[in-house]
């Protein structure tokens, strides 16, 4: 029953294309400006109406609306660096304060599940940080 998601690190695209397939709206954030036109060339190309890109840093930003789910893949950490503001740039303790800020952010929406994908190696310490906002571990 998901009709809208909000996606705080939007990557490369694919989950704002499988929400235009499958008529779920989408808000996107993005730090990486240079991602933009490819976003922009995607939402004309396919004519998307309910989805949209921002750049913006998802910790820093003021994500409004309403939403039912945060879809994610955040950063890995330091493991892959894609631009030089993204916050793979910082280290542990600076990442995990990041990620608690983004999922403040997005928790103000309204959302009832907080779905992200991340490795192995930062899996227990951003859990621990999205269930202290009372959400409840699915595996």
């Amino acid at each position: 029953n998901i009709k809208s998601v909000c996606d705080p690190c939007a990557g490369w695209g694919e989950r704002m294309l499988y929400c235009y397939h499958n008529n779920i709206a989408y808000h996107g954030i993005d730090i990486n400006a240079k991602l933009q036109k490819g976003y922009n060339n995607m939402i004309t190309d396919f004519n998307m109406t309910e989805q949209v890109i921002e750049t913006a840093d998802s910790a820093l930003c003021n994500i409004s609306g309403n939403y039912d789910a945060v879809i994610t893949c955040p950063p890995y950490g330091n493991i892959e660096i894609y631009s030089e503001n993204g916050s793979e740039n910082l280290d542990n303790n600076a990442f995990l304060d990041w990620w608690h800020q983004v999922v403040l952010n997005c928790d103000k929406t309204g959302i009832k599940y907080f779905c992200f994908q991340i490795n192995q190696k930062y899996r227990d310490s951003m859990l621990k940080i999205v269930e202290n906002c009372n959400y409840k571990l699915i595996d």
